[in-house]
Parts: C-alpha cells; sequence; structure tokens
C-alpha cells in the first residue's frame, strides 16, 4: 500500500539523508519511465557549440504526464526556475495535442520546432521532477550540471515557488478562438461570479479513467448527488445573488446542475487529457481547458470535497485560482 512505501521512504531518509533518497527515487523514476532509451551517443547532433543551455518542458506521451493543472504548475514553475538559473526556456507540448493550438506567444518565445530537440545524449539528457515533498529546486539544480546543452524535462510538480499569474502572461496568449468561447461564457455569467468544482472520478460511471471504478449501488449515487447538489445549494445562499460556475468531470452531475437557476456550466464531455481517445486535436479537451481559465477569472474557488465518498482532492481548481491570483478554500462534506 501507498502508506506503507511512504513510511518507509520517511524511515530511509531520516537514515540516510532526504537528498539521497531523493536523488534515487528521481533515478529510478527515468529507468522506470524508459525515458534514457530515447537517447543515443549515435543520434545526430544538432546543436552548436555556443548554443545556451535550454531546459525543455516535454509532454510527448512517452510517459503520464499529469492533468490540466498538472501540466500548468510543471511548466509555469519551471519557466520561473529557468528565468532565475539563467536557462533558455522551451515548451514541447505535442501530446495529446500541439500547444500552439490554444496559444500564442506573448512576452517570451516558448516554441521551440521538433528538428530543434537533440536526442544524441552527448547534447540532452532527460530530468524528471514527480514529488513535491521534496526540496524540487535543488533536485533540478543537481540534474542539470552537466555539459549538456538541453534538459528534457518530464514534470507533473512545482520546481519552486512561482507567481503563476506573472509566468502565465510572459508565456501565453490565447488563440483568437479560444478567447472568443471564454468571452461567450463571461457573457453568460455576467460580473462577479463564483466557481465551485466537483471531482467525481467515475463514481457516478460516466468519466472512464484508469483503474477508478463507479460506486456499485444505485442508492449510494443518488446519495452522493443529493449531498452534492445540498452543498452546491449551500454554497448559493451565501453568493451574494452571483452567478456559478460549476465544473465537474461528471456529465450525469452536470445535468442535473444545469437546471438549478444562476448556475452556468460549460458544454462539452469530460475528457482526461492523459487518457485521450483520439490525438492531434485540442477540441475534445476543449472543455476542461475553458473551465480551468474561467475559473481562474471568478471571484473566488472553491472545491467540493465529499469525506463520506472519499471524493479526490483535485488540484484544478487550486492551480486555476493560483493563476488568477484568486482565494480559493474547499467546502468539505462530512
Amino acid at each position: 500500500m501507498k502508506w506503507v512505501k511512504e513510511t518507509i521512504l520517511k524511515v530511509i531518509g531520516y537514515l540516510v539523508g532526504k537528498k539521497k533518497v531523493h536523488h534515487y527515487l528521481i533515478g529510478r523514476g527515468i529507468k522506470l519511465r524508459n525515458l534514457q532509451s530515447f537517447y543515443s551517443s549515435k543520434a545526430p547532433k544538432t546543436l552548436q557549440e555556443e548554443t545556451k543551455s535550454t531546459l525543455i518542458f516535454m509532454v510527448d506521451g512517452k510517459c503520464l504526464h499529469g492533468g490540466i493543472a498538472d501540466r500548468f504548475k510543471g511548466m509555469l514553475s519551471a519557466y520561473a526556475f529557468a528565468k532565475k538559473h539563467n536557462l533558455e526556456f522551451r515548451i514541447h507540448h505535442i501530446f495529446p495535442f500541439p500547444l500552439e493550438q490554444i496559444f500564442l506567444s506573448s512576452q517570451y518565445q516558448w516554441q521551440i520546432a521538433a528538428d530543434k530537440i537533440s536526442y544524441n545524449s552527448d547534447e540532452a539528457k532527460p530530468i524528471l521532477l514527480y514529488r513535491e515533498d521534496y526540496d524540487t529546486e535543488e533536485a533540478l539544480l543537481w540534474q542539470i550540471k552537466s555539459r549538456h546543452k538541453q534538459y528534457h524535462l518530464y514534470s507533473c510538480a512545482a520546481c519552486m515557488d512561482t507567481d503563476y499569474n506573472q509566468a502565465f502572461h510572459e508565456l501565453f496568449e490565447f488563440q483568437p478562438f479560444f478567447q472568443n468561447i471564454l468571452d461567450q461564457y463571461k457573457a453568460k455569467l455576467g460580473g462577479a461570479y463564483t466557481a465551485v468544482s466537483f471531482r467525481f472520478q467515475n463514481l457516478f460511471g460516466d468519466f472512464p479513467e484508469w483503474k477508478f471504478q463507479p460506486l456499485t449501488s444505485d442508492l449510494a449515487k443518488k446519495d452522493l448527488l443529493e449531498r452534492a447538489l445540498e452543498a452546491l445549494q449551500q454554497i448559493q445562499k451565501n453568493n451574494h445573488g452571483n452567478k456559478i460556475l460549476v465544473t465537474a468531470d461528471s456529465t450525469f452531475f452536470l445535468k442535473h446542475v444545469a437546471r438549478i437557476e444562476k448556475v452556468v456550466t460549460v458544454q462539452g464531455e469530460s475528457v482526461h487529457i492523459d487518457f485521450p481517445q483520439k490525438e492531434t486535436s485540442v477540441d475534445p479537451f476543449l472543455k476542461s481547458l475553458v473551465e480551468f481559465f474561467l475559473i481562474s477569472k471568478a471571484q473566488q474557488s472553491t472545491l467540493y470535497r465529499d469525506l463520506k465518498y472519499n471524493t479526490y482532492p483535485s488540484g484544478f481548481p487550486e492551480y486555476a485560482a493560483k493563476l488568477g491570483n484568486i482565494p480559493f478554500k474547499a467546502f468539505c462534506k462530512s
């Protein structure tokens, strides 16, 4: 079980030092993800001697990369790290769609052509961050202390404290079509609005995701639905008449929510970005992306946690709140 593994790691860390344990876990993680197999000393050399060391945030489908919040948390903090440590920064996000389909460059040129990425092991190396209970900035510094010119970062963790709002606006502008979608929903929401997020992770059986199983009892599903709707009504009472943006990974739940006055939901099906049915197009993921950025524009972001049914403590609304510098809180129901 996970808690047994974590307890063992803490004990070993106490005995030999946390830094040594973290270094071991990173090396082991790279091997388990088989990332080194994509690099060879026989691969073509493409970089010039004077090339400045570059940190490239990689989302290429070679391993699991995390959800939308994980990806933005990883890439924005990696950008802040690169600025602090005088590295060039690029993003190679092609899985399951090219990031350029949704974003333009803002103040910083983050795009990189595929043929400018080296897989020669003398020029480039894969590096990894996936835990936040260690000193991630130190761990990243340790991994880039080498002769290489490109460091390909696979990460779903924050590598340092970051002003996400500032980093986002330095890197990105929305493609016009996406900005238009956001504007349409903001018009529906009116002026000030609150965002409330629900993450059921297949408990209703309508959002297949990895190994997560639905509730087996219809009575349990009904109970969970009623508890969530009661929580939403309670939040609505304290909302001063403003509209509420409700986001969720369950179409079943959203159909019930859409009937409530002054509630706005985003149209479309929920698809986890790490488990796509198709690749290359952003279309299946527009719902989640629109939700994420609408949350960032709300007055406050709230995550519903049902302790009875152990709903997932999603970082989605929390990091959307960080992106917009707005308050975040959890609404827990026992």
